[in-house]
């Protein structure tokens, strides 16, 4: 408990906290949220000030996809999101870089240390080179600040703790240059090579001429994904944990063995059956039962408007994902599971009607991309976003009781840039012959993830490097 001297901080952040409501809903039974549960401003009012200057939403210092209700324009900005994430550009632009991170987290120097402090470390520098290709030697110590800072806020959400409040208002005090940064490499870009690895590019490219575009929601959005790429650290930790070397429970160590034994990166089954790879369900079931993201939060105004004592419903993402309902074996440990199961290219108006509807519960459209790749992001009848590239089509699991990432049209755009990161490092862990093992916890936890601290107590060590196969070398 602290003795708080600053009355602005007691009145848009103690007073929020302690009226802030939150129920969890029904269960669902399709993979979609009705528009009634509106994202707009959904984080919980005393959270505002971190992220807006007059500690309450302001659309004039920009805004994110995250937190954009969908009557505003149809999901036109997760489209444009989206266009900067999607496999090709994974593959294309911003592997090498993913490749690199990986290959230095895992490297000689980093062998029998505690590796979550070194993680968040490096990946502050990983998140703004792939946001705006800034070198680790031109990032500003300030702005690793924000990172750090803004990290623990999330993971700590506890108004009334001292390191609450400090970091609370050292980001506050930092945002303004830490918008000012921003700017500056967004017109270092301009033109350069390296802008066409990088999600601003894109995000810019793809909302060219566009009356909705505007640079203040491009600099909002480069701030505001610490929240929306905070599971990676979470998600990094668990994998760890279930490939230790001493685990009491082998399922999942033995299940990524098996995988990467065989063509672990090549569909096994035909794509309309299942078009996604033994790694990317592997990937997927990893999420499906540690769940980063434990549910999706949506706002119900008591009055007409957004107010400070709206009440905040959740979908429990944890229940709907291990619901009987959905499956046979919830609690088993099953990359196959994914085999069958409807994606979001088939939910269309024929599906829709054998589901009951008399038409898609969501209009499908195509959003052509502007930046010369010929791609369309679409969305399924249900309202998930996804891509066509290429005369192929990337779609995901549009199923209820797959719910790590969120449901229709409030699921997560990052979904496949995510999979593909963890991919990358299940990769490099089989190549390299890493084992994981459990060592000393040290003295502080790690601020990882939103309501989430981790003991810095894994780290690893090298065995004879395994055998590569040879069909499952591509992505």
């Amino acid at each position: 408990m602290i003795q708080l001297p600053d009355p602005d901080y007691h009145q848009n952040v103690i007073m929020p906290y302690l009226a802030t409501r939150s129920t969890k809903i029904e269960q669902l039974a399709l993979p979609m949220i009705e528009e009634s549960y509106n994202k707009e401003a959904a984080l919980p009012p005393y959270l505002w000030g971190l992220i807006w200057e007059n500690w309450q939403p302001d659309p004039h210092q920009g805004n994110t996809v995250f937190l954009q209700g969908m009557s505003e324009d149809r999901n036109w900005k997760k489209r444009v999101y989206y266009s900067a994430v999607t496999p090709d550009l994974y593959r294309d632009k911003y592997r090498g870089k993913v490749q690199a991170f990986f290959r230095d987290l895992l490297g000689a120097n980093n062998q029998g240390l505690p590796l979550m402090k070194i993680y968040l470390d490096e990946y502050l520098y990983l998140y703004w080179d792939l946001h705006l290709g800034v070198p680790k030697k031109l990032v500003p110590p300030y702005v690793r600040e924000v990172g750090e800072c803004f990290m623990y806020c999330l993971a700590r959400l506890d108004p009334f703790d001292r390191l609450f409040h400090r970091n609370y208002m050292q980001v506050r005090r930092l945002r303004p240059q830490l918008d000012a940064w921003i700017n500056r490499a967004i017109a270092d870009l301009e033109g350069s090579d390296a802008s066409k690895s990088t999600f601003v590019h894109y995000w810019r490219k793809n909302s060219k001429n566009d009356p909705r575009a505007r640079r203040e929601d491009v600099v909002f959005e480069c701030f505001h994904n610490f929240l929306a790429f905070s599971q990676w650290g979470h998600m990094i930790y668990r994998i760890m944990e279930q490939l230790e070397r001493e685990v009491a429970d082998t399922t999942v160590r033995d299940w990524f063995e098996k995988i990467m034994e065989g063509g672990f990166d090549q569909l096994d089954h035909p794509r309309q059956q299942c078009p996604f790879t033994p790694l990317d369900r592997f990937v997927m079931e990893l999420f499906r039962i540690a769940m980063p993201n434990t549910g999706s939060i949506s706002v119900q105004a008591t009055s007409g408007r957004l107010h400070r004592d709206a009440v905040y419903t959740i979908h429990d993402h944890v229940a709907i994902s291990r619901d009987p309902l959905h499956w046979s074996d919830p609690e088993a440990f099953n990359p196959d599971r994914y085999v069958g199961l409807p994606t979001s290219d088939q939910i269309d108006s024929e599906k829709c009607r054998q589901l009951g509807f008399q038409k898609c519960p969501y209009h499908q459209s195509d959003f052509p991309t502007q930046d010369g790749r010929g791609s369309k992001v679409t969305n399924s009848g249900f309202g998930t976003v996804y891509n066509k590239h290429g005369g192929k089509e990337y779609p995901v699991c549009d199923y209820a009781g797959y719910s790590p990432f969120g449901f229709g049209y409030r699921r997560c755009p990052g979904e496949l840039f995510t999979i593909e990161f963890f991919k990358e490092f299940l990769r490099q862990i089989w190549d390299g012959g890493i084992e994981f093992l459990r060592l000393p916890a040290q003295d502080a936890p790690i601020p990882i993830a939103p309501g989430t601290f981790v003991a810095d107590d894994i780290g690893f060590d090298r065995t004879a490097p395994r055998t590569k196969n040879k069909q499952g070398g591509k992505s």
